[in-house]
C-alpha cells in the first residue's frame, strides 16, 4: 500500500507571540490529513520539523493533547538534534532574521510598513531543505513529486511512497 508522507518545517528559535499558535495550527493540519487518509483506507505519515528542544517538548505535548488516534504517524523532529552543526552555523543568522520579523511585525501594527518584511525566507529555506534530506534519505526517495497537495495545504513536503 502506498504511503502519503507529509511534511511541515517550523524555523521559530521559540514560541513567543503568534509563532506558538502557528506551529499549534501546522501540527493540527499534519493530525487532520493524517487522520483523514486513514479514515479513507489509505496509510499516511506526518512529521514537524522544529527548530529546538523547547519548541520539540511543546509540540510533543500539543500532540498528547488532542488525544488523536494517529499518534504513532505523527513524528516531531528536532533540527538541533539532527543537525547540530548546521543549526550552530545558522543559529546567529536565525536569530538575527526572527529579530528583523519581530521589528517588520511591530512597524506593521503601527501601520507604518507593510507587513511583507517579517517574512523569514532564510529560515524557511534551510528548515524545508533540512525536512527534504532527512525524508527523502529516509524514504529511499528518488526522484519527489509534489503534485496533487492534500486538503489543498501547501505542505513543506509531500511525496507518496510505496
Amino acid at each position: 500500500m502506498a504511503t502519503h508522507i507529509l511534511g511541515m518545517a517550523k524555523s521559530n528559535l521559540d514560541l513567543k507571540g503568534a509563532k506558538n499558535q502557528k506551529t499549534e495550527l501546522d501540527l493540527l493540519r499534519l493530525i487532520y490529513a493524517v487522520e483523514r487518509m486513514m479514515k479513507r483506507g489509505e496509510s499516511a505519515k506526518g512529521y514537524l520539523l522544529v527548530a529546538n528542544e523547547l519548541v520539540c517538548k511543546r509540540a510533543g505535548l500539543w500532540l498528547e493533547k488532542y488525544e488523536t488516534d494517529v499518534i504513532d504517524q505523527i513524528e516531531i523532529l528536532n533540527f538541533e538534534e539532527m543537525f547540530p552543526a548546521l543549526y550552530d552555523k545558522s543559529k546567529q543568522g536565525l536569530i538575527e532574521e526572527k529579530n528583523r520579523n519581530a521589528i517588520a511585525n511591530t512597524l506593521h501594527v503601527d501601520k507604518k510598513v507593510n507587513g511583507d518584511g517579517a517574512i523569514a525566507k532564510k529560515g524557511k529555506k534551510l528548515f524545508e531543505a533540512a525536512l527534504r534530506e532527512y525524508l527523502v534519505d529516509h524514504y529511499q526517495i528518488e526522484n519527489v513529486k509534489s503534485e496533487n497537495m492534500p486538503l489543498g495545504i501547501n505542505w513543506d513536503f509531500y511525496h507518496i511512497v510505496d
